[in-house]
């Protein structure tokens, strides 16, 4: 019987660190997503806008009804819409883009007037994107490096507490080769 428990530690053992090194990389992978975005973050500024056109129609009363892209669970609708024109502010200077506004409504009309959240460049005030953000890229960034860290720190306690204690090595090789003999 000790030959199959010492035969369940080695699994579990091998199996933990071949698992630690894919998880590490994926969680490389997260950190290194979110200091590329947190810093990508940091040259972008947001501006309030307002909608100066719309399909080339400036009157107060022209209006767009946004297509519909997809829906999810009938319970999240996304919107596009393209052809309106945006007038927003930088430094005392005035810019006004052509934009495609993607945003998630209830009710998918655009009119002249409307207030809009312009997302720029601070390199090329003209390079903009304009969209209703839950969540600020930095906000995303932290998340995702926090995500990766911790997930690196799990996976190699883990690892740890395998090589350290034979009896969780013994039921991490168990619980391992049930797993994968329920996949084949």
């Amino acid at each position: 019987m000790e030959d199959v428990y010492t035969g369940a530690a080695s699994f579990g053992r091998g199996y933990s660190l071949f698992s630690a090194v894919i998880v590490t990389i994926v969680s490389i992978a997260l950190i290194i997503g979110g200091v590329v975005m947190f810093f990508s973050a940091q040259k972008d500024a947001i501006v309030t806008g307002t909608v100066n056109n719309v399909n080339g129609k400036t009157s107060t009363d022209a209006s767009e009804t946004c297509d519909k892209d997809y829906s999810t669970n009938n319970k999240v609708q996304y919107y596009s819409c393209s052809n309106i024109g945006v007038s927003y502010t930088v430094d005392g200077k005035a810019y006004t883009s052509p934009a495609t506004l993607n945003l998630v409504s209830t009710l998918p009309v655009v009119h002249v007037g409307d207030s809009v959240q312009v997302d720029y460049q601070l390199s090329d005030p003209t390079k903009i994107s304009i969209s209703e953000n839950f969540i600020s890229k930095s906000t995303l960034a932290k998340i995702l490096i926090g995500v990766g860290i911790v997930l690196f720190i799990l996976t190699w306690l883990n690892v740890y507490l395998v090589n350290r204690f034979k009896f969780i090595a013994a039921v991490e090789g168990t619980s391992d080769a049930i797993n994968l003999a329920r996949r084949l």
